[in-house]
Order: structure tokens, then C-alpha cells, then sequence
């Protein structure tokens, strides 16, 4: 499922639509089946360095919140954990992507995280107009191998295990 999931309001009518709309793809599935969701990280590092929101076309539009009114919704890694734990799915492997999941150029992985002499790609696919609040190289040196790097990835591609 890529870049589906952010819209689940506009085609799932309830409370919960993204809840209902993980849950209904369980049901889907085999017992033990797979779900490979592709999505940007709402907390990305390259929207605080200044890029624009991938949907929205507005600087720092998801890290400040979300309206009702906007026509999609992206989630951190915590809330996304959550999403599929709490609605059919067992377990989750997360995948990061850079820069992103529309173009990956390299992927590291829950196991697999950045060395300090990683050559992350930085700019390589950012279409719309940024700002340049930082240099991302640097911070990627300076936190070589550190776990917040899972929570500041520019976006995810999660496997998602079915309950039996």
C-alpha cells in the first residue's frame, strides 16, 4: 500500500477512518498474512530542515498539525505502531527509506541503522521549494547509529504481520 494510507478519511466514512481502514485490510488477509505500508514520516527530519509538507505544499504543515479540512494526514512512527497494533496486525518491521520511498536510494532498517560515514542522500527528490534551516549531513554524522534516527526518518515502509 503506497502512499493510500494518508487519505483513508476520504474514502472510509467513520470516526476512525484510518483505524477502520487498517482493520478492514486485516480482514483481508491470511492469518500471519503481510501488509507493506509506504508513507511519509510526519515528523521527517527534512520538514523541520524546511521542506515542504509532501501533500500539502506547506512548510511545516504536518509537524504543526493538521486541520480538518486538509486532504491528508501523515503520522509519526508511534502513532503508526499504534495504528496496526491496535487493528488486527501482531507485529511491525519498519524500513527507512532515503531520502524518501518514492525514490529510495539506500534503506536502513530497524536493525540496520546509519554509520557515520553513511552517505545519506539528502535532496535528491525534493520537488517542491524549501528552505534551508540546517545541514541534514550533519546531523545525520552527529547521530550516527542512534536510535532517534527511526523516529526522524523522512518516511517509513512498514511490514505489518496479521494476527492468527
Amino acid at each position: 500500500m503506497i502512499g493510500v494510507l494518508e487519505y483513508a478519511q476520504h474514502y472510509i466514512s467513520s470516526d476512525k477512518p484510518y483505524d477502520d481502514f487498517i482493520k478492514k485490510i486485516s480482514e483481508c488477509l491470511k492469518p500471519n498474512g503481510r501488509l507493506y505500508i509506504a508513507i511519509e514520516n510526519r515528523l521527517g527530519l527534512k520538514y523541520f530542515a524546511g521542506c515542504c509538507e509532501d501533500h500539502l505544499g506547506r512548510v511545516f504543515a504536518g509537524i504543526e498539525g493538521y486541520s480538518n479540512r486538509d486532504c491528508a494526514r501523515t503520522f509519526t512512527k508511534s502513532q503508526l505502531e499504534k495504528l496496526i497494533i491496535n487493528n488486527g496486525f501482531k507485529s511491525t518491521y519498519f524500513y527507512y527509506p532515503y531520502p524518501d520511498y518514492k525514490l529510495p536510494e539506500i534503506i536502513f532498517s530497524d536493525d540496520y541503522l546509519p554509520s557515520e560515514d553513511a552517505d545519506i542522500p539528502i535532496d535528491s527528490n525534493y520537488a517542491l521549494e524549501r528552505l534551508k534551516c540546517f545541514d541534514e549531513r550533519k546531523f545525520y554524522k552527529t547521530m550516527a547509529g542512534q536510535e532517534e534516527l527511526k523516529v526522524l526518518a523522512n518516511s517509513f515502509l512498514i511490514e505489518a504481520i496479521r494476527s492468527e
